[in-house]
């Protein structure tokens, strides 16, 4: 018998059998049934009126016994019994009968079947009502998902679909239940392409398959588990479908941040010792061209100096790109909408072949804080990178608007409504050319990585990821073959009173040693490198003047009477877990390799070079500015 929504009609039959059977049992008689449901009773059926037996039917509840009396009538009489289902009462079976010629016990031995018939219908009924109850628990537990769940046979039909389905393809699931998913989902006359359905039925286990650009651009992963029979066979498939867009945007986003610091971490060596060797080749190219009086060499000394010229160029570049030592006491309040202005005016479009249309949309911005010039270099940077993407001509639109982006993963909903959103500026950069394929966006702010042969060096889009970083903001790309390539600039609007004021350039140095002519030493060192520069000659003194923020970098003698160079370290590492620690020996560190290690300490050897000390420096200069771009600003 197939389930019905009201139990009253499902079991009606069996009811209805309760009604036949009395008179059948003993001629004359009519019957009644009250059910008990958390603690309360009611008339479940009556074959006519039994209103006046209910004092009676209350005392059966009272006692749990049945009860024979005789009715008003005296040609009848009445018969209740309490009708239990493992040991628990469950409702009252009420007779009415006309009045046995021999009214001993054995007249009422014909109403126990129908008092077993009766509790029968009661269990039926309790375990309906359970049955129905955990349909509906699952139907809701089943629409509740927000993500895309749907129930599909072996055949692909859509058997039930709940809302997030529903919600994604914008129909309602009465209108694709019994279609095929691959109809409904993708409009395609055949199962999808690399289906894992057919796999599945085989091999009986769950299956995963990712949908790339199904809906817009969205991307989907789709899993599907195997429902199977009491004889394991598949009879259907649970499909859930999670849209994974933002995660992969985020993971990409994490990676391209996880890159930059890993070559900030490598450029910052290598680009000064490099630019030693650029400045000893320039040096060497003026002393020979002053010895030499050949025009033919000195023609060919102008292509070496030219050459030389050209790496500083792009070891300058590659450090705007990983560590920009730009000092941040020029940046100030900058009018985005004036720096597209200006960019237009450097690539005029009017004359330009084949055309290129412009769609220009400025909103009213409020101004960003940064370097005008950096920021520029940025907008330029896209233009000109719109404008190389369509050779055959095309339209470049740019457009700026102030927005407000809600905070990220509040730590709890409750709290969500009470952090307020944070005022961005956001400028757009679109064009019609000819687009990238996915696996070259995804690598477009990678440096070195170029798709312009030998056009360029390919640290365009890198540099300029760095800037929009160091700005606080963020910068994303949008592209596709054929259909062109948008841009998108997003950086926080700074009130001028929430500025920070800028930090000194110069570096600032503690020095500690007990012995007084090393320490003095080491300062004179340092200060003649243009180093601020605080001393200390015990451990202890040391601590007392350390605060996080108030150093770039630590210089600690390791053998001092009070507190080791080790033990000054380990106490300055757990308040500041970034400052550049030096540990001064000329012992050597094979003793102390696991402890330099695991607090991230740079041994130091006696005696060491001016250079050393100069890229030490020049490091935690670069350090301290990587620290400043990731600070929170303060309201």
């Amino acid at each position: 018998m197939a389930l019905r929504e009201s139990p009253k009609d499902a079991a009606s039959l069996s009811i209805d059998v309760v009604h036949r059977i009395a008179p059948r049992l003993v001629p004359g008689a009519r019957v009644a049934i009250w059910q008990v449901s958390d603690g309360q009773s009611s008339l479940l059926t009556a074959d006519g009126d039994f209103s006046p037996y209910s004092p009676l039917v209350n005392s059966v509840l009272e006692t749990n016994t049945a009860i024979t009396t005789m009715t008003s009538d005296p040609r009848k009489w009445i018969h209740a019994v309490p009708l239990t289902i493992e040991q628990e009462l469950a409702g009252v079976l009420v007779i009415e009968a006309p009045m046995p010629e021999d009214p001993g016990p054995q007249a009422l031995e014909a109403f126990e079947p129908l008092a077993d018939y009766a509790r029968s219908v009661l269990i039926y009924l309790r375990l309906l009502h359970q049955v129905i109850g955990a349909k509906r628990e699952w139907e809701r537990t089943f629409d509740a998902l927000g993500q895309p769940l749907m129930l599909v046979t072996p055949d692909l039909l859509v058997k039930r679909a709940n809302s997030g389905a529903a919600a994604v393809i914008g129909r309602s699931p009465r209108e694709f239940v019994g279609q095929r998913c691959y109809e409904i989902f993708r409009g395609l006359p055949d199962p999808c392409p690399g289906c894992p359905l057919p796999r599945l039925m085989e091999t009986k286990e769950p299956a995963f398959l990712e949908l790339e650009r199904v809906l817009g651009d969205r991307v989907q992963h789709a899993y599907f588990y195997p429902l199977l029979n009491e004889a394991g066979h598949v009879e259907a498939v649970v499909e859930h479908v999670l849209d994974v867009t933002h995660q992969l945007r985020t993971r990409t986003s994490l990676v391209q941040v996880q890159k930059a610091r890993a070559l900030s971490t490598m450029v910052s060596g290598i680009a000064h010792n490099f630019n030693n060797f650029l400045e000893a080749i320039l040096g060497q190219v003026e002393s020979l061209r002053e010895c030499l009086s050949n025009v033919d060499a000195t023609r060919e000394l102008d292509v070496l100096q030219q050459a030389a010229l050209d790496a500083a160029e792009l070891i300058r570049r590659l450090r705007e790109f990983s560590k920009p030592d730009r000092s941040r006491a020029r940046w100030g309040p900058v009018d985005l909408n004036r720096l597209v202005n200006d960019v237009l005016e450097l690539v005029s479009l009017r004359d330009r072949q084949p055309p290129v249309t412009l769609a220009l949309s400025l909103g009213d911005l409020p101004p960003v804080h940064g370097s005008a010039l950096e920021l520029k270099e940025v907008l330029l940077n896209l233009v000109l990178n719109a404008l190389d993407a369509m050779p055959a001509g095309g339209a470049l639109s740019i457009g700026t608007a102030a927005q407000s982006v809600a905070p990220q993963a509040p730590p709890e909903p409750s709290v969500a409504s009470k952090i307020p959103n944070t005022p961005v500026v956001q400028v757009t950069v679109s064009d019609t050319g000819v687009g990238m394929p996915e696996e070259v966006r995804l690598r477009a702010f990678d440096p070195f990585f170029t798709t312009k042969e030998a056009h360029g060096t390919g640290l365009g889009l890198s540099v300029s990821y760095g800037v929009i970083k160091r700005h606080g903001g963020s910068i994303e790309c949008e592209s596709h073959p054929g259909r062109g390539t948008t841009f998108l600039v997003t950086l926080p609007v700074v009130s001028p009173t929430a500025q920070a004021q800028p930090k000194p350039s110069r570096p600032r140095a503690l020095v500690v040693d007990d012995n007084e002519s090393v320490l003095l030493s080491l300062v004179e060192l340092l200060s003649s490198l243009g180093c601020d520069v605080t001393s200390a000659g015990t451990g202890q003194e040391a601590l007392s003047l350390f605060s996080p923020g108030a150093y770039d970098v630590i210089f600690t003698d390791h053998a001092m009477p009070d507190l080791s160079g080790m033990q000054v370290a380990k106490a300055i590492r757990e308040l500041d877990r970034t400052i550049p620690i030096l540990l001064i020996s000329g012992w050597g560190q094979h003793n102390l390799k696991e402890q330099l290690s695991a607090y991230q300490i740079t041994f130091l050897e006696k005696p060491f070079s001016l250079s050393r000390i100069q890229c030490i420096l020049s490091e935690s200069v670069g350090l301290r500015d990587v620290r400043e771009a990731h600070a929170p600003l303060t309201h």
